[in-house]
């Protein structure tokens, strides 16, 4: 006995069938779903770039504010250097 429609003769993305399913889900149901899913979307989003935008701040902030300091401390190695080669002599 075979069924008026078989399922190998179905030619229908998962996609197609899940929208298929929402047809038996009241709107209110619908909506709220839709809605917490709209909201997740818009929350990653939006920590995705809050992220982006406080990694930039203390990246450049770092820079700026410890930028000179490095510096500094590398100029007065190289200054201890040449005093000390000055007064012994090169190391050989």
């Amino acid at each position: 006995m075979m069924s008026a429609i078989e399922d190998d003769d179905i030619d229908e993305t998962v996609l197609e069938r899940l929208y298929g399913l929402t047809e038996m889900f009241p709107d209110c149901v619908r909506n709220a779903s839709y809605s917490v899913v709209d909201g997740t979307i818009r929350a990653v989003k939006a920590g995705y770039q809050f992220s982006r935008n406080s990694v930039w701040v203390t990246f450049t902030s770092s820079i700026v504010l410890f930028g000179p300091i490095w510096v500094e401390i590398e100029r007065s190695t190289i200054e201890k250097e040449l005093q000390r080669q000055l007064l012994l002599g090169p190391r050989g």
